[in-house]
C-alpha cells in the first residue's frame, strides 16, 4: 500500500521566513510562500517462503518530503529528499536528494532542466516511486536502476505526437592523464503519443552512455538502449519494453544484460492512470475524499552474461494491490492523495 501526504501549511511559514531573511524580492517571496510542501509515505507488506522458512510483515520502506514552487508562469523550482527506512544495519541512515532543480518551459512544447532529476532515456526507472506500481520493483531484467543524474536536459513534445529528449550530464571523473577532468554522459530518446479519448497507445527508443571514474589503470562505462510499447484503454494500462544494457569494467568482468519488461495495472475504482506526452507512466488521479485501488502486474525475463561466456537466467514477477486516499481536507490542512 502506498500513501501520498501533502501539506500547504508549513510551505506558506517556512518559505516566507526564508525569503524574508534573505532579501529576495516581492515577487521571489511571493513564489516561495506559495510553494507546495509534499510528502510520501511507502509501505509494504510482505510474505516469503525461503527454504521451508515462512515471514511475513508489514514494513514501511521510504519517507520522503518535497518542496516545488512556480516563480513565474514558465519557470519551476523543486527539491526532494528522501529517508530509506528498514530494519539492517545503517539502513534508517540514508538519505537522498531526489530532485534539486530548475525547469524552464521555453515554449508550450519544449522545457530545458537544469539540477538534480531523473533522465527520461531511462523509461520504466524514470517513474516516480509515487506513480510506480511497486514500492520496491525487483526485476534484474530492468538493470539500468535508479538514474538520478546532475546535468541539463532538453525536452520537446510536439502536437503531432512527435517527442525527444536529449540529456548531458556529469560521469566519473578522469585522472588517467595526470590532469583531473569530468567525464560526462549522454542520453536521448525518440517518440510517439497517439491515440483518443478511451485508448492512447505509442512506442519510445532510448539509449544512454556514462563514462564513470577512470584512473589509467582501471576505469568502468555503462551503455544500453530500450525500446518500449505502452497503451492505455478503459481501466488498464500496460507497457512492453525490451532493453539491453553493458557495464565495462577494467580488472572486472563485463556484464551485459538483456530482457523483456511487461507491466501496467487494473483499475478497481477511483484509480486511474495515463501515459504523458513522452510516454511515461503517470500515477493514479483520484477525487477527493474518495478511496482508490488498483491491481498492478509486473513480469520480466532475461539473461546476464558476464565476458561472453556465462550466461544466467533470469525472471522475476510480481503482483500489487495499492490504495490511495483522496484529498480529505482543504486549506492549510493535511491532504492526502
Amino acid at each position: 500500500m502506498k500513501t501520498k501526504i501533502l501539506t500547504a501549511a508549513i510551505a506558506s511559514v517556512m518559505a516566507s521566513s526564508v525569503a524574508m531573511a534573505e532579501g529576495h524580492s516581492n515577487a521571489v517571496s511571493s513564489a516561495l510562500a506559495n510553494g507546495t510542501v509534499s510528502g510520501e509515505v511507502y509501505g509494504a507488506y510482505r510474505s516469503e517462503d525461503n527454504d521451508g522458512v515462512d515471514s511475513s510483515d508489514f514494513d514501511l520502506d521510504v519517507l520522503r518530503l518535497g518542496y516545488t514552487t512556480n516563480v513565474n508562469d514558465s519557470t519551476e523550482l523543486g527539491i526532494e529528499v528522501e529517508w530509506v527506512l528498514g530494519d539492517g544495519p545503517g539502513e534508517n541512515d540514508q538519505t537522498i536528494i531526489r530532485d534539486l532543480y530548475v525547469a524552464k518551459a521555453i515554449d508550450d512544447n519544449t522545457t530545458v532542466t537544469v539540477g538534480r532529476f531523473k533522465q527520461l532515456a531511462d523509461r520504466n526507472v524514470a517513474v516516480e516511486q509515487s506513480d510506480a506500481l511497486f514500492t520496491t520493483l525487483a526485476l534484474e531484467a530492468d538493470a539500468l536502476g535508479v538514474r538520478r543524474i546532475d546535468g541539463v536536459e532538453i525536452k520537446h513534445a510536439n502536437a503531432s505526437g512527435l517527442n525527444g529528449t536529449l540529456s548531458v550530464y556529469k560521469g566519473g571523473v578522469d585522472t588517467s592523464g595526470g590532469d583531473t577532468e569530468r567525464n560526462f554522459g549522454y542520453a536521448a530518446s525518440l517518440g510517439w503519443q497517439g491515440g483518443a479519448d478511451d485508448l492512447s497507445f505509442g512506442v519510445t527508443a532510448a539509449a544512454f552512455q556514462v563514462d564513470g571514474p577512470d584512473t589509467g589503470v582501471a576505469s568502468n562505462e555503462d551503455s544500453g538502449y530500450s525500446i518500449i510499447l505502452n497503451a492505455a484503454m478503459g481501466p488498464v494500462v500496460a507497457s512492453l519494453e525490451y532493453l539491453d544494457t553493458t557495464e565495462e569494467s577494467t580488472g572486472s568482468e563485463d556484464v551485459d544484460v538483456d530482457g523483456i519488461v511487461i507491466q501496467g495495472a487494473f483499475n478497481l475504482g477511483g484509480a486511474s492512470r495515463s501515459f504523458d506526452n513522452y510516454g511515461v507512466l503517470q500515477g493514479p488521479t483520484v477525487a477527493k475524499g474518495d478511496m482508490g485501488y488498483e491491481i498492478g502486474f509486473a513480469y520480466s525475463t532475461g539473461t546476464e552474461e558476464e565476458n561472453g561466456f556465462l550466461d544466467v537466467d533470469q525472471d522475476a514477477m510480481g503482483i500489487v494491490l495499492n490504495a490511495y486516499c483522496g484529498q480529505i481536507l482543504n486549506g492549510s490542512s493535511l491532504t492526502l492523495t
